[in-house]
């Protein structure tokens, strides 16, 4: 990994996530410059009496918005952390586990393979592709917010209990989601079966 390479990477990271307050500062001093241009009618006078307030205001906005930016990833970092996954066979998704409680980004695969060994009742069978959503902030119900991180397996067989469950109550998808301190299971019935097997 070359200096160059890295110091383009952080230019591209930061062009993307920050490129929108960078245009509003840029305009807020083109027009601040642009208003007070006209009312300078002394040229030795005009760095003091008119740029310096622009650029000092200017530095202030600059200020202002890296404090802002950097309060808010510090607040995203605190909020609870939850996981949601979904398991897909041959297209469609056949178990889904929403918002378990993840303690540190670090484990997000491996949790995300237990959980769906136990919601299974035992062995997965999975394949080389793992799609995982960037984090969100999400609200919940009482109103507090969450950082949610997502990400789906697919299977390279059908766990037996979905087999199961497919054979007497239709095609659908076992969700398990979180109720207080424990999870809830459901099977619930695809749309498009109108309760017929598989």
């Amino acid at each position: 990994m070359t200096m160059i390479w890295k110091f383009r990477q952080i230019v591209r990271f930061t062009l993307v996530n920050q490129l929108t307050s960078g245009v509003i500062c840029f305009v807020g001093l083109a027009c601040a410059i642009a208003l007070l241009r006209p009312f300078s009618t002394e040229m030795n006078n005009l760095w003091s009496n008119r740029l310096q307030p622009v650029f000092e205001l200017t530095t202030l906005m600059f200020a202002f918005l890296i404090w802002f930016s950097n309060q808010r990833s510090r607040w995203e970092e605190s909020l609870p952390k939850r996981l949601s996954v979904t398991y897909v066979f041959d297209g469609r998704p056949v178990m889904r586990c929403e918002r378990a409680t993840l303690i540190d980004e670090s484990d997000i695969r491996a949790m995300a393979q237990q959980m769906g060994a136990q919601m299974a009742g035992g062995r997965l069978a999975f394949g080389p592709v793992v799609n995982i959503v960037a984090p969100s902030v999400e609200r919940i119900e009482d109103g507090a917010a969450i950082r949610c991180y997502g990400m789906s397996f697919h299977l390279t067989e059908l766990p037996d209990c979905i087999r199961e469950l497919s054979s007497t109550q239709g095609q659908g998808v076992l969700v398990r989601r979180v109720v207080g301190h424990e999870f809830v299971d459901n099977y619930l019935p695809c749309p498009t079966n109108n309760g017929h097997g598989t």
